[in-house]
């Protein structure tokens, strides 16, 4: 009888039967074109004596997988590994244990004519059930350490990792220093100026610009890194699109936000705000949430409970407020309804507008949420397939409690979930981990209210107004598709769902919600809402969204799946 077993960290001898695994040699130049991929099933078949081949291998064309590779522009598909003797299977180590060898000879190298090709057919290919593993080729750094060569670096605490109190901006640069496909619109009442040295020449859109405050915000997020000028941003690589709103002109500020997100931005930092409810600003901002545009607000210098907007409008909103170098609380930053987290926001160095390599020195919540554009843009650079909630949410659970008074343990109404912490945002989505996005059709009456008044604003096929309403709370119990190790992370997406949130004034914006305490290993229990509409004269309207029936709910789960057992083999 003998065992295959796992070969363990602590063996420090392997004593092979014969000739380890080779790699087909390979051109330098190809590396960055290719996946390397591993099917769970015969979705690819190499004929025997063949190393490379085309589409014509690809054997089962209508699964996921295969299906993705035919309609792609893939140039080859190659062995990625082969054995001298494929009959050895097993190695003996020190203490006489036979290992199973890693059998990868299923693995093979997709090619494609560009890196952008790759990556695509990369991000269409993740999470499919018949592939075992893609991953991208050559996607890897050296583990040296990444410090910015920047002059004013030093001063930077708010993004070392040796400063207990910065974001650790230095430990998501080993995953990504930003990709140039991403875009920050900077909404600022002072513009952005482009030709700073940091900058240049990634800022686009309005080119007017007034003062330090918005080029400081946008070098904060976005200096360029390691190229010996002035400072380092968080996301060294990633586009600006400038969106001047001088004088606060509230149809300006909303016809900015919404350019921006027309010209291709994936986050919104807004370094400014009022303690007025404006719903022209809440509908622009609903547009960006539906476009699946995450938006970041300062949450305000006040030193108030009261509430400051945009940053406490809710739905779609990373509300940022500040902390200092010590790592306590800044009394000046305003508190409660909703905050998210707090980032750095005293003595931050950053781009300034008296010369190309100025540099600049600011306080206050201003200066914190661009650390979590910053960081948003990396993140969604990283994974493009994240939705906003996913990165809010991804942001919200590494954060750092912050337990200094007033502060207390767990969320709280000065730090929320606690301190910025970009390197954890990182490390959270890697393997063992996985996060899954689901979308899950029906659902079944919970409960009902009404008839009550509400407010409907751009809502397909409903005139904007008041309506006398019947509230449906519509709810799905639902299975993962394999029990995790420990309690996921679950939240809702509203990009995805059918249904809309609870709230009186109502966007339009779609919203699942996982029901609070529902979340165990197997499952968890997902809540939308609709509603059957009737105009003041008691006409009916007919059903928003959808009747329950139709309710539509998007969610993703984040964790580490259970492993079935291994084979034991006598």
């Amino acid at each position: 009888m003998f065992r295959i077993i796992m070969l363990l960290s602590g063996i420090t001898l392997v004593l092979f039967l014969s000739i380890s695994p080779m790699i087909f040699s390979q051109d330098i130049n190809d590396i960055n074109r290719e996946l390397i991929v591993r099917f769970n099933d015969t979705v690819v078949v190499m004929p025997p004596g063949t190393d490379s081949a085309g589409k014509e291998i690809i054997s089962l064309k209508s699964s996921i997988s295969g299906n993705i590779l035919d309609n792609s522009n893939m140039t080859h598909i190659k062995r990625a590994f082969s054995y001298n003797n494929p009959s050895d299977s097993f190695a003996i180590n020190e203490f006489g244990d036979t290992v199973l060898k890693p059998r990868m000879d299923g693995y093979f190298r997709v090619v494609f004519p560009n890196s952008i090709s790759r990556d695509n057919a990369f991000n269409s290919l993740t999470d499919n059930v018949d592939i075992l593993e893609v991953v991208k080729n050559g996607d890897f750094q050296s583990h040296s350490f990444i410090e910015p060569n920047d002059p004013k670096w030093t001063w930077q605490w708010n993004l070392k990792h040796d400063s207990l109190f910065g974001i650790n901006a230095v430990g998501a640069w080993e995953y990504t220093t930003g990709n140039p496909d991403i875009m920050v619109a900077v909404i600022d009442d002072d513009g952005v100026w482009h030709d700073h040295n940091d900058l240049y020449p990634r800022v686009i859109g309005d080119n007017e610009w007034a003062g330090v405050h918005g080029t400081a915000v946008a070098g904060i997020l976005g200096a360029k890194g390691n190229n010996a000028i002035a400072t380092a941003g968080i996301c060294w690589n990633c586009q600006i699109y400038a969106g001047n709103i001088e004088g606060f002109d509230i149809p300006d500020i909303c016809n900015t936000i919404i350019s921006a997100v027309d010209s291709g931005s994936n986050i919104i930092n807004n370094s400014w705000g009022s303690s007025s409810y404006v719903i022209a600003l809440r509908r622009a901002l609903a547009y960006a949430y539906k476009m699946n545009v995450l938006t970041v607000c300062s949450k305000g210098n006040g030193s108030s409970s009261e509430p400051n907007y945009p940053s406490d409008f809710g739905q779609g909103i990373i509300s940022v407020g500040a902390y200092g170098n010590w790592g306590h609380w800044m009394d000046y930053s305003n508190t409660g309804n909703g905050i998210d987290i707090v980032a750095p926001g005293d003595g931050i160095l950053t781009t300034g507008t008296d010369n190309a390599n100025d540099s600049f020195v600011g306080s206050m919540t201003s200066f914190a949420a661009p650390h979590a554009s910053g960081v948003a843009a990396l993140l969604k650079g990283y994974n493009n397939n994240l939705c906003n909630d996913d990165i809010e949410n991804i942001i919200n659970i590494t954060a750092k409690d912050n337990i200094f008074k007033p502060a207390t343990e767990g969320y709280d109404e000065f730090t929320g979930w606690g301190n910025l912490n970009a390197k954890a945002a990182f490390d959270i989505l890697q393997k063992p981990n996985t996060i899954t996005r689901i979308e899950e059709q029906g659902g079944v009456e919970y409960s009902h209210n009404g008839p009550i008044t509400m407010t409907f604003f751009d809502i397909p096929g409903l005139a904007d107004g008041f309506y006398m309403v019947f509230r449906y709370d519509v709810r799905k119990p639902i299975s993962f598709r394999a029990s995790y190790l420990e309690m996921p992370h679950d939240w809702g997406r509203g990009v995805g769902s059918v249904g809309y949130s609870p709230d009186d004034v109502n966007y339009g914006m779609g919203y699942t919600n996982v029901i609070d305490g529902s979340i165990t290993k197997t499952g968890c229990s997902l809540q939308t809402f609709v509603y059957h509409v009737f105009n003041l004269k008691g006409d009916d309207c007919g059903w928003f969204p959808c009747e329950v029936s139709g309710a539509k709910f998007a969610y993703s789960s984040l964790g580490e799946f259970e492993l079935s057992s291994a084979p034991y083999i006598s």
